[in-house]
């Protein structure tokens, strides 16, 4: 009996002795980091075993675990980490270990009598130990990503284990955290009581479905635009669809709900294709990008560079799909990196005068800043914010999916406008600033198309009188001016319901919308004596001119309307011709008076 007590003590002064402060458990204890509780030490070459690391002899090799300790960088590394657990309370408490991130493939838990899990394999058996600690107090878990979800204690998107601290008791925890590949190593661990880890948790899903169904409204707004406005090719609208839906799948993986929800029965697609998703989202960024900046005209050897970039992206999805990893890895972290310049691109752009590029500019700034932060954070050592940055950049991302379709909206407002100018300019005569041809047809069809018409619709076929002459002896410049002049006076006498135009050369066509004829004639006479008593310079020269004017009523009765008034307002502007000029002539009933 002696004997077994002193063995009691001995193994306690072996397992806590070398320990550094127990974390205490609480009946209501919320998610506790482990820095500051447990201590590490680095495997490089994936060869010690457990029944080494209980010795004496590594018991001096392990440091106190810090925050700058948790991001170990792109590694093929193993960490161990070693920490105790003590409850003191009088009744046994369930609790929840926990990684901050489902970048650790493996999870060996190796702890001692005190605590206790269903799933562990007890006994833990091993060859002979020195300084007294007999392995066989040792059981063991294993956790992995390689294993069916369904293997989880808890339904949780994170590895995790659940544990029962009896009451009043301690127990000892040597913790091995490895990947099956070279990956981003993230060794922070959590400990959290059950029931507070339960409501964390619900809370947690709930923001993330939140986040999920605001990323899934806008690939919904993306097709919405595609079936509407049809102002783009449909390139356009698949790049951009396809970034978001690569973006929503990529964050599920990272924020593994991927393995969850997606395949929980295929751990290999989850566990082989963060890369290919890191990739595909670069190349859709950049194709969409090129869309959106137009660089193929505005920087076209950038547009090169661009288009290298893609053909390098793809050739790493295809090289990882032949099982390629290493090399693929870094051309994805590269992939990353390279959308962080994105703002660059735009800034190079607006500089050419693409000012709708000023949303695109906005969009890709925080998240640019973001990646590049989160991936100094996750490639290497330097950084100790953990997961904060990673968190920032999934907030900064969706965010910038809104700017994007917003500057979509920018550029399809800008194009809109650029549109409606254009088409302005081409319905519209350069030199007297009147309607052209077009403008007058499109009126008319206009008019044709309308249910109901108030009052008479006059065609005024307006000539100047002897204009060959006034170019003749005065030059083009003159008779150019003369035409402004005349334009002018249309525009004085027209009211918004009237449309005037050069209808060619010196003609010119008013049609205007009055109660009767008489107020047609009195409009016509009106300008006929305006343009009659205007004068003309040209040098030190002033000069009058006359005009003539014949006049019929549209009627849209049949589909050539037009046509038949035209001709009406040609036989009496031929009338008034050979009567001797200068006067108005209305065609009524088949005869120019």
């Amino acid at each position: 009996m002696l004997i077994k007590k002193w063995y009691a003590v001995l193994l306690y002064l072996f397992c806590f002795g070398c320990f550094a402060d127990a974390l205490t458990l609480s009946a209501d204890m919320k998610q506790t980091s482990l820095v500051g509780y447990a201590e590490i030490l680095v495997e490089p070459q994936h060869e010690i075993l457990f029944e080494q690391i209980i010795t004496s002899d590594f018991a001096s090799r392990f440091r106190p675990f810090s925050q700058a300790e948790v991001n170990r960088g792109i590694t093929h590394q193993a960490v161990w980490l070693k920490f105790s657990i003590h409850n003191p309370s009088s009744r046994a408490i369930e609790w929840v270990l926990t990684p901050e991130t489902s970048y650790i493939d493996n999870i060996d838990i190796y702890f001692t009598a005190g605590s206790s899990s269903q799933q562990a394999t007890p006994n833990f058996s091993s060859r002979n130990t020195r300084a007294g600690a007999s392995s066989d107090s040792w059981q063991h878990r294993r956790l992995s990503d390689y294993l069916a979800f369904s293997s989880r204690d808890i339904a949780y998107r994170l590895l995790n284990a659940k544990f029962v601290a009896q009451a009043g008791e301690s127990s000892s925890f040597y913790v091995r955290l490895s990947s099956n590949t070279l990956e981003t190593m993230n060794v922070q661990l959590f400990v959290e009581e059950k029931g507070a880890f339960k409501d964390r948790t619900l809370t947690e899903y709930f923001l993330f479905g939140i986040y999920f169904g605001l990323f899934t409204a806008l690939a919904l707004l993306t097709v919405i635009l595609w079936s509407y406005t049809r102002s783009y090719s449909y390139k356009y609208y698949i790049y951009f669809l396809s970034y978001l839906v690569f973006n929503i799948v990529m964050w599920t993986s990272l924020n593994g709900f991927s393995f969850q929800y997606f395949w929980p029965d295929s751990p290999q697609i989850f566990n082989q294709s963060f890369h290919v998703l890191y990739l595909c989202v670069a190349i859709f960024s950049f194709l969409f990008g090129r869309q959106l900046l137009n660089t193929k005209l505005l920087l076209p050897r950038v547009d090169k560079l661009l288009l290298g970039l893609i053909a390098l992206y793809v050739l790493a999805v295809i090289l990882r799909l032949f099982g390629v990893y290493d090399l693929v890895l870094y051309i994805s972290f590269f992939s990353l990196l390279s959308m962080a310049f994105q703002p660059v691109l735009g800034w190079l752009c607006y500089r050419k005068g693409n000012t709708y590029v000023l949303l695109y500019i906005v969009a890709w700034v925080p998240y640019g800043i973001s990646l590049i932060l989160s991936l100094i954070s996750a490639s290497s050592q330097w950084s100790a914010f953990g997961m904060g940055l990673i968190h920032l950049t999934q907030a900064a991302v969706l965010f910038e999916c809104l700017m994007l379709i917003l500057a979509t909206l920018d550029k399809m407002r800008s194009t809109s406008s650029k549109l409606q100018r254009q088409a302005q300019l081409s319905k519209l005569d350069p030199l007297t600033n009147l309607g052209n041809r077009r403008h007058l047809s499109d009126h008319i069809a206009y008019l044709a198309d309308l249910e109901e018409r108030e009052g008479e619709y006059w065609l005024l076929l307006i000539d100047i009188d002897h204009f060959k002459q006034v170019n003749d002896r005065y030059g083009h410049a003159t008779g150019d001016k003369v035409l402004v002049e005349l334009a002018q006076i249309l525009k004085n006498e027209c009211r918004s319901v009237d449309v005037a135009i050069r209808w060619g050369g010196e003609e010119f066509i008013v049609l205007i919308n009055v109660a009767s004829q008489k107020m047609a004639y009195n409009i016509a006479e009106r300008i006929r004596q305006t343009f009659m008593n205007s004068v003309s310079e040209s040098g030190n020269q002033t000069f009058r001119h006359t005009l003539s004017i014949g006049m019929d009523e549209l009627i849209f009765d049949s589909p050539d309307a037009f046509s038949v008034g035209l001709e009406g307002a040609d036989k009496a502007l031929y009338q008034a011709k050979n009567a001797g000029r200068n006067r108005v002539v209305s065609f009524a009933d088949g005869v120019a008076k």
